[in-house]
């Protein structure tokens, strides 16, 4: 059965005017949300996160800290149980992301989106370096494999005992990371207690 796609964005803005309907503006999902703090928006009213949040879905002028916090939602989902007007406000977010989104000139949105690849594709990269076994990697990609005979060094080794001690999980792979980024950024790698 193929997918109406005007009848399913007639269905999403139906439920975006349910919840701006609905919505007391009362800020308990704000209260329970763990994103604010995170995204340095803590400060500002939970009221005021939430009745900015449906103005941004009714069209209209809204705080930045609004803003922010429907960009940063991290979808933690507590505030689905906090709603008293049965709303689940990650949905809100959402949907107030939407609404932004379908704001921006298209060429902004396009760079945006090229520059969002990129930093994908770094990861991609990064990660596959760390979990792929190098002679793997060597099969793959011969050029991303050329450093990865390297010993592993005795700050790596520190690096990785550290974690241990605080009982983080930390690889070989990612060792080597943080430290060639020490590295880069001319820091010394002789920063790790000595016991």
């Amino acid at each position: 059965m193929p997918i109406d796609t005007a009848a399913f964005l007639s269905s999403l803005d139906d439920r975006v005017e349910d919840i701006v309907d609905a919505c007391t503006r009362c800020g308990k999902c704000a209260l329970v949300c763990p994103t604010p703090a995170l995204a340095g928006i803590g400060a500002v009213s939970n009221e005021a996160l939430t009745g900015g949040v449906i103005d941004i879905l009714k069209d209209m002028p809204h705080s930045l800290e609004a803003e922010t916090w429907a960009r940063a939602c991290c979808g933690s989902g507590f505030c689905i149980d906090a709603c008293p007007e049965g709303i689940n406000p990650r949905f809100m977010l959402t949907m107030a992301r939407r609404s932004l989104n379908e704001r921006r000139p298209a060429d902004d949105a396009r760079a945006e989106g090229r520059q969002a690849f990129k930093a994908m594709q770094s990861g991609v990269r990064m990660l596959s370096r760390l979990q792929l076994a190098p002679e793997l990697l060597a099969r793959i990609n011969p050029a991303a494999a050329v450093d990865l005979v390297r010993p592993v060094g005795v700050a790596a080794i520190l690096l990785i005992e550290l974690a241990i001690q605080q009982g983080w999980s930390i690889g070989v792979g990612t060792a080597r990371l943080h430290l060639d980024r020490r590295d880069l950024a001319g820091l010394p790698q002789s920063i790790f207690p000595i016991h």
